[in-house]
């Protein structure tokens, strides 16, 4: 094939996807013309459905409370650190399983669990982790 050819090839082949891409984008125009009436036969007035223009997005920071007003949550503060906690509670029960601590973790106040706080002090080798058994979840915790 010559240097000609391929340039008059090419030539062919650019003019044809120009011609196609006109007609798709003739072919969006009525599309959205189509949803413009459809949109003032419904009384959207163009917006799109969804979420009211002006409102906030939901944020899980905030949290519902009476009379329907959200707060935003707070930080709290304990006497001691998590890892004290959990140090402490392993001194005074004598080996408790996860399920005990995190019961006493819930008792004081503190959200979620103390897994991390778990994970942390073995990985630290504070504390020494024994699985229950085969098939049972949770462990026992010793101080390390």
């Amino acid at each position: 094939m010559n240097l000609t050819n391929a340039s008059s090839d090419l030539t062919r082949r650019l003019e044809q996807l120009l011609g196609q891409r006109q007609q798709l984008a003739e072919a969006m125009a009525r599309i959205d013309e189509t949803l413009t009436q459809i949109g003032s036969a419904l009384g959207t007035r163009g917006r799109r459905p969804g979420r009211p223009p002006g409102r906030p997005p939901a944020d899980a920071s905030f949290a519902p409370v009476a009379g329907g007003k959200r707060r935003k949550r707070r930080r709290r503060s304990f006497d001691l650190k998590a890892e004290d906690f959990v140090l402490n509670l392993v001194k005074a029960h004598r080996s408790p399983t996860t399920q005990e601590i995190n019961a006493e973790w819930k008792r004081e106040g503190r959200g979620a669990t103390a897994d991390n706080t778990l994970t942390k002090l073995v990985k630290e080798r504070r504390l020494k982790r024994v699985p229950l058994g085969e098939g049972i979840r949770g462990s026992r915790y010793t101080a390390g």
